[in-house]
């Protein structure tokens, strides 16, 4: 924020009464002069003698400034006339050319208009009592890329300084730097540690050394979890190594169980199979055009016996002779031309006698 002190208006009180903390933000303190020449200075680039007249027509005071190219070389007194005085325009003219002959000036290059000079007519009126040549304007702004509305613009044409010099970041050899600022609010500004400052001031350093010791601590746990993490980690390793050599005795003593399964249902049924077999020979001899192909062990004890016969009657015969026999299937097929009978016969394993 910047404050243009223009009139006996005690701003820097009012702030103080209204809201006292906006001033440790107060950028500076500045006269409009230096303002309304700062903005001048950077819109237009002048030759560095030419002479140039900036009038500013106020709402309750007016005022003349003379340039010599971009530097002051004057400020008029201030005209006690404001926008709503009669003949503020044959005023103003009055005043101009009485400083032109007190200061001994040339003739006059330009002169820029701002404030309120559109509202009384001052630009028609200089334009008519001033020797030809002299060039009257409404302030521009042609930094801003605002075109057409230079009357209307130039009202604003103090702020616009003061805002141009506020928002400037880098240092400016071409604006005028004027700092009215008091000395009690400069130093407001400054750092100050109150209250909480010094709360802060000793609560910070007993933070950090707290903070440290804590650092340190979890520091040398987390070195402990660490190394308990290794050693676990070589734990399940050596798990890991007992279970897969677990898993092959466990297919080991898998495979032996079978082993033994089969060898002792060998040992107990060997008797009946060496019967069966002993049967079949017996029976398959005795009956002549009949072989045996395939011979099955069914689930509740019985036998299925597939094989060819000659002719059906050898397949009647040979279930006969077996004794206690069912005849489960009896096909027809050809082989070389000729005709046989495929079958299957089921009987018990128990059952079988010599």
């Amino acid at each position: 924020m910047a404050i243009i002190r223009n009139t006996e208006l005690d701003v820097i009180n009012l702030l103080k009464r209204v809201q006292p903390a906006i001033l440790k933000r107060l950028a500076f303190v500045e006269i409009a002069e230096t303002s309304l020449v700062n903005l001048i200075n950077a819109n237009y680039d002048f030759d560095e003698d030419d002479l140039i007249v900036v009038i500013y027509v106020g709402v309750e005071i007016s005022r003349l400034v003379f340039l010599i190219g971009k530097e002051i070389c004057n400020i008029s007194y201030i005209l006690a006339d404001s926008h709503t005085s009669d003949n503020i325009a044959g005023a103003i003219y009055s005043r101009l050319l009485l400083e032109q002959d007190n200061l001994h000036l040339p003739k006059m290059d330009r002169i820029i208009l701002s404030g309120e000079a559109h509202a009384v007519g001052l630009h028609n009126f200089l334009n008519e009592h001033l020797p030809k040549g002299i060039e009257v304007e409404y302030l521009k702004f042609e930094n801003l890329k605002i075109f057409g509305i230079d009357s209307l613009m130039s009202r604003f044409a103090i702020a616009g300084g003061s805002a141009l010099r506020a928002l400037d970041d880098e240092e400016n050899n071409s604006l005028y730097d004027i700092d009215l600022t008091p000395h009690t609010i400069k130093e407001s500004q400054k750092f100050q540690l109150g209250v909480l400052g010094w709360i802060l001031l000793f609560v910070v350093p007993l933070f950090t050394f707290f903070t440290t010791i804590r650092y340190g601590q979890q520091n040398r746990d987390l070195a402990r979890m660490e190394m308990r993490l290794s050693i676990a980690k070589e734990q399940l390793d050596h798990l890991e190594d007992v279970d897969m050599r677990l898993n092959v005795f466990k297919r080991q003593l898998d495979s032996y169980t079978k082993i033994e399964s089969v060898a002792d249902s060998l040992i107990h049924g060997g008797h009946s199979w060496g019967d069966l077999l002993a049967k079949l020979g017996k029976t398959v001899n005795s009956v002549r055009g009949l072989w045996i192909t395939d011979v099955d062990q069914e689930p509740k004890g019985q036998v299925l016996v597939r094989g060819h016969a000659t002719a059906r009657s050898k397949i009647l015969k040979f279930a006969d002779l077996l004794g206690n026999a069912t005849i489960v299937r009896v096909d027809v097929q050809e082989i070389r031309e000729k005709k046989l009978f495929s079958f299957a016969v089921e009987f018990p394993l128990l059952r079988i006698k010599n």
